[in-house]
């Protein structure tokens, strides 16, 4: 499944297509993991996981307009990590 996703996005750069991957919410699910591929409205909460104390020295920390051109990018997948109640890392 997720090699056919990313095949997908790489090679198709067909503007509605990539708008229908978007609608993917879950990339994969378990009992105590979801794997998402992050939106616009998950920039402001990855930025602030970088810029967190404990992973700023050893990440890179990306703007907002960083992360969104990697959101609207077809070669790149930026995914959240979460369990059922809180993101974990991207």
């Amino acid at each position: 499944m997720m090699q056919q996703l990313f095949q997908k996005r790489t090679h198709d750069k067909n503007e509605s297509e990539r708008e229908k991957m978007k609608e993917i919410e879950t990339l994969i699910t378990t009992q105590r993991l979801n794997i998402v591929e992050a939106t616009k409205a998950d920039v402001d909460t990855i930025i602030e996981i970088e810029s967190h104390k404990d992973n700023r020295d050893y990440i890179w920390i990306g703007t907002a307009e960083q992360h969104l051109a990697e959101i609207e990018d077809p070669e790149h997948l930026l995914l959240l990590f979460h369990t059922t109640r809180i993101i974990i890392c991207y």
